[in-house]
């Protein structure tokens, strides 16, 4: 069954079928002559062509010509667990935030803080349009290369793991990486230590989502 939109963009192709379509009518309601068994042929005729034009041009990936890939837009259960990092650092992070946002505002603050470059498209938040290649409609969406990231902690989780593989694989700061202060740092020497310091972030990050974002906006 063809959908309404590859019908709509098969158009073009079906116009001459469509045209065949109107002349048989023309022609079985205006010639007294007509044999009927001739009208309903032209009728047939007309419609099996403008049907074999519409399905043609739908299968022959008009649709798929213009269209973007669709991204996974669910956020993970649990948006403060830190994922496997995918071994380096995005070359190029883009943002699709609003300027006011608070929950934009949390991850640029991450990204500045990391001092991790990137760009920022700014989504009308009427029509959407610079989301137009996603089923997720809410900000902030990032997309790290060809990944992309939705929600304000589960965005700022996969930053905070490529942050953390990159220092451990780099020689020259592996000795620093167990000192450092900051964002999601190792600072813990023991197991029990390095899991309570987990803990209280998620709490710290959970109240600032729940809470505080509320206080201020």
């Amino acid at each position: 069954m063809l959908l309404l939109p590859n019908v709509l963009r098969a158009a073009p192709c079906a116009a001459q079928a469509a045209q065949q379509l109107l002349a048989a009518s023309y022609s079985s309601s205006s010639g007294n002559n007509q044999k009927p068994w001739v009208s309903s042929a032209a009728w047939t005729g007309a419609a099996v062509a403008f049907a074999a034009s519409a399905y043609a041009a739908s299968s022959a990936g008009i649709v798929q010509a213009d269209a973007a890939p669709q991204a996974p837009m669910q956020p993970p259960a649990d948006p403060y667990a830190l994922p496997a990092a995918a071994g380096r650092l995005p070359n190029n992070i883009t943002l699709y935030q609003y300027e006011v946002c608070p929950f934009c505002c949390k991850v640029k603050a991450f990204l500045d803080y990391h001092k991790l470059p990137y760009t920022t498209i700014e989504v009308n938040p009427l029509t959407k349009g610079e989301l137009k290649w996603s089923t997720y409609r809410k900000v902030p969406v990032v997309k790290l290369d060809d990944d992309v990231v939705v929600d304000s902690s589960a965005i700022v989780s996969r930053l905070a793991a490529e942050v953390q593989q990159a220092k451990s694989s780099s020689s020259s700061s592996s000795s620093k990486s167990s000192s450092s202060k900051g964002w999601f740092s190792k600072g813990g020497s023991s197991s029990d230590s390095s899991s309570s310091n987990v803990e209280e972030e998620k709490q710290w990050r959970k109240w600032v989502d729940e809470r505080y974002v509320k206080l201020i906006t």
